[in-house]
This record gives structure tokens, C-alpha cells and sequence, in this order.
């Protein structure tokens, strides 16, 4: 096959959406597919998905794609993989069939586990190691949650009998046989930087932390590089395809955005908001409520690392006015009743559903009473109006705590498209002027389209190697505020 007749696809597994991306050699977007699947809410504060929901509409928007393309596997040189991070599924080995419902990254579950393990050594007890402190936001507790709630599980886990993973696994496995053809039980190293149980150093699982948690060394996949053949296809429409490239959602937008060098972030405004910091292949530790993890690592080139801030309800703010308020049909109305008044009229939005991320980290944080006089009195345009201006208080805050002033920070997701939000953040940070500083990326989901690039095959495909990065690089830098070469990100 030519060069001019390959191409690369992306499977995209988000938490309300599965897409599945084509890309040719320019890195264009020849065809995409996507369908949403269901939010599940037990109870106060739990969320869940439906794993095996999620594979077979993984399934269905390949084979869309590529139907829309009028592709099929022999044109597709190679699969990326991309995912909501943190969210976990327990299955069995041999049929495939999960045990329990996906936790959901937004689920606060495991709070109790959090508070027992805090008990000793407080909430950064294993940070020095992994670079998270406990929270109810990643993988480990949620593992061994479901392994103490589910009759035997535990038992089997131990026995070999179960397999546990974040997302991109649970695609992975299947897209590579499953249980019936051997599948693959891989992750990548900035996944499993998420689930608190990874040695940042080391990047293998830290058996010390694995036990204090209470999850076996046996149900947890191989760590891998995020830009290698893991396997390939197994029987399907991508029959034989290799699968080469794998890293969670924000790291993939990190790179989508050219944040290549140490002292380079993104913004991504999507269900959440995430601003990673590439402080390149130096572990930086914060003490200001901001997370160490895992950018990506390319082959078998050092890893390169990040600072991340964290916040968990962004895009999913919007939703919960429409659905549980009725001020709003569509999330874009939100922009429109926030223009139509001067201020927020007194009316502030804390966005702590699910507590506050960083850099706080105070999973007992709750808002205002959304029945409150103050919102009944005055209508949807000043609620809506605070529900943009309450967001970027956060994200100040976290920048303060990362002792970094932005310059051209790349803004990205369904959120960072809406022009009064943006102007907003950036008024969140002195010195910067609103209507310069912010870029939104010419595809919607450019992480999908980098994820691609991770892989060996695509990197070659479209000219881009750990080598040469020019071709991508177009962010502009994140500087330390005490004027320090931009190359060098410090420690917070």
C-alpha cells in the first residue's frame, strides 16, 4: 500500500462518549464516529458505566468510521488508544464479564479506604513514591473497593481468576482477543500513574503500596511505554491491525497541544478542567496541592513528567443546569444567559460535586443549596452567569499554588470554546490581557489525533519522531514567576 493510501485511527473512550477518529498522513480528519453511553448514579456521589456498554459501542464507532471513510483494515496502519483516566472495571479472565459496574473517576466511594489509609502518614503518605496524594479520585482505592463488595472476588483475584484495569485496558484486552484469543493485559505508564499503586522512578508497580491498599499484584496489567506495539487486532474490522499507542485523555492533549518541553502546559476544559506542566524527565514534587505524574514516555526513551491541577467539574456543571434545573435545553445557552448581565448579581458557584480537586483536596467541600432564595429570586441569567465566573477561581488558584504565570497557554475542550469562559480565566490571572491569550485547536479533540502519534507507526506515517517535534510545535510557554530559563520548570 502507498503512503498516500495510509492511515491511522483513534479510539477515544471518554466519560460520556466513545469516538473512534481516521487521520491521514496530514494528520486530517478523513472520518470520525461517536456515541454516548450511560451515566449510572447509584447513589449520592457514586458514578458508574457500563463496561461492557462502552466495548460494544467501541465496536460500533470503528466500524462506523471506517464506513464513512469507505476504509477497512488493510488501509489502517495503525490504532492509538485514548481514555478517560482513573476510571476502573474488575473482570474475569476467562469470559471477559465485568464483576461490577466501571467506578467512575468522579466517584467518591472509596472515601472511606482514603480515610483508613490516611490514618497513618496522613494524605500524602505515599506521594514521596507515586506522586498523588489520597484521594478518592484514583484507580487503587477503587480496585480494592470492588473487590471487598463483591462476594469472592477477593479471593479470585488472588487466585488469578480476575483482571483489573483503567479503560484503555479493558479497550485494549478486547480489541486484542479477549478472553477467548489471549488478550493483551497491558496499560501505559501515564495511566498507571493514575491509580496511586505506580513508583514514578521505577515505573513498575510498588508492591509495598499495593498491599497497604489492599489490591493484588496479580489482577493489575504490564506497565508499558505509551509508544509501542502492544498487540494487535484480534478477529473484527481492524483484523490484524497493530495497536501502538496508548496514554490517558489529558496527557494526550498535553501532546496534542506541543507541550514538548519542560516548562510548557495546556488547559483542557472539557467534564472536568486539567492543566498539566511538562516539567520534562525531572520529578517535580509540589507542596501546594498539585499532582507529580506521568506525561508520557515514547519507546524506550526516558519518561517525561508533569504537574498537574485538577478540577472535577467543568462541562459537567453545564449539564447538571439543564438536566436537574431545567435554566437551560442546550450547554451553548449557558454562554448567552452569562452574557446577558454585567456580574454575577451575588450569586457565587462552588463546583465541589465530588469535593475539590486541587489544590485543595477536600472531598467534604460542598456549594450553596441550588433551592436557595438567592437563585430562585434571580432567575437563570445570574446563575448561569456565576456558574462560568465560579470556575476560573478554582483554576487560580491552582495556578498560584504552581507559582507559574502563564503566556499562551494552549485552551482546548468543549468548555474552552466558549468565549466568555476564557476571558474569564484569563482575568483569573494578573497581567494577562483576555482576548490575546487564549488558542483553541483547529480539531475539537486534538488529543485524539496525537494519540495517534504516539504509536511507532503513526509517528512515521505523519514525519514526526522523539527527534524531530517541530512539525507540532506550536504552543507557546508557561515561565516561572521568578523569570528562571523557561526550560527548567521548578518545584512549586
Amino acid at each position: 500500500m502507498s503512503a498516500a493510501t495510509t492511515y491511522v485511527l483513534a479510539i477515544d473512550q471518554g466519560t460520556t462518549s466513545t469516538r473512534a477518529m481516521v487521520f491521514d498522513r496530514d494528520g486530517a480528519v478523513v472520518a470520525t464516529d461517536q456515541i454516548e453511553h450511560e451515566q449510572i448514579f447509584p447513589r449520592a456521589g457514586w458514578v458508574e458505566h457500563d463496561a461492557l456498554e462502552i466495548w460494544g459501542n467501541t465496536r460500533r464507532v470503528i466500524g462506523g468510521a471506517l464506513g464513512k471513510a469507505n476504509l477497512n483494515s488493510g488501509h489502517i496502519e495503525a490504532v492509538g488508544i485514548t481514555n478517560q483516566r482513573e476510571t476502573t472495571v474488575v473482570w474475569e479472565k476467562a469470559t471477559g464479564q465485568p464483576i461490577h459496574h466501571a467506578v467512575v473517576w468522579q466517584d467518591t466511594r472509596t472515601q472511606g479506604i482514603v480515610d483508613e489509609l490516611a490514618a497513618d502518614g496522613g494524605l500524602d503518605r505515599f506521594k514521596e513514591v507515586c506522586g498523588l496524594p489520597l484521594a478518592t479520585y484514583f484507580a487503587g482505592p477503587k480496585i480494592a473497593w470492588i473487590l471487598d463488595h463483591v462476594e469472592g472476588a477477593r479471593e479470585r483475584a488472588e487466585a488469578g481468576e480476575l483482571l483489573a484495569g483503567t479503560m484503555d485496558t479493558w479497550v485494549l484486552w478486547n480489541l486484542t482477543g479477549g478472553g477467548e484469543n489471549d488478550g493483551v493485559h497491558v496499560t501505559d505508564v501515564t495511566n498507571a500513574s493514575r491509580t496511586m499503586l505506580m513508583d514514578l522512578r521505577t515505573l513498575q508497580w510498588d508492591e509495598a503500596i499495593c498491599e497497604a491498599i489492599g489490591v493484588p499484584l496479580q489482577v493489575l496489567p504490564e506497565i508499558r511505554s505509551s509508544s509501542e506495539v502492544y498487540g494487535e487486532c484480534k478477529p473484527g474490522v481492524l483484523n490484524g491491525t497493530p495497536i501502538a499507542g496508548i496514554l490517558g485523555d489529558q496527557q494526550s492533549a498535553t501532546f496534542g497541544q506541543a507541550c514538548l518541553t519542560p516548562g510548557t502546559a495546556k488547559n483542557t476544559y472539557g467534564t472536568g478542567n486539567f492543566m498539566l506542566l511538562n516539567t520534562g524527565t525531572e520529578i517535580v514534587t509540589s507542596d501546594n496541592g498539585l499532582l507529580t505524574t506521568v506525561c508520557y514516555q515514547l519507546g524506550d526513551e526516558p519518561a517525561v513528567y508533569a504537574l498537574e491541577g485538577s478540577i472535577a467539574v467543568t462541562g459537567s456543571l453545564i449539564q447538571w443546569l439543564r438536566d436537574n434545573l431545567g435554566f437551560i435545553r442546550e450547554a451553548p445557552e449557558v454562554e448567552q444567559l452569562a452574557g446577558t448581565v454585567e456580574d454575577n448579581g451575588g450569586v457565587y458557584f462552588v463546583p465541589a460535586f465530588s469535593g475539590l480537586f486541587a489544590p485543595h483536596w477536600r472531598p467534604d467541600a460542598r456549594g450553596g443549596d441550588p433551592r436557595s432564595d438567592a437563585l430562585r429570586q434571580q432567575g437563570p441569567h445570574r446563575p448561569g452567569r456565576a456558574r462560568v465566573d465560579g470556575l476560573p477561581d478554582p483554576r487560580r488558584a491552582r495556578r498560584d499554588a504552581g507559582g507559574c504565570r502563564a503566556r499562551g497557554r494552549p485552551a482546548h475542550g468543549a468548555q474552552g470554546r466558549r468565549r466568555h469562559g476564557r476571558q474569564r480565566d484569563a482575568h483569573a490571572v494578573p497581567g494577562r490581557h483576555p482576548r490575546r491569550r487564549r488558542r483553541a485547536p483547529q480539531d475539537r479533540r486534538d488529543h485524539c489525533a496525537r494519540c495517534c502519534l504516539r504509536g511507532r507507526a503513526g509517528r512515521r506515517l505523519l514525519g514526526v519522531d522523539g527527534r524531530d517535534r517541530r512539525q507540532l510545535d506550536r504552543g507557546r510557554a508557561v515561565v516561572p514567576v521568578d523569570g528562571r530559563d523557561r526550560g527548567r520548570a521548578t518545584a512549586p
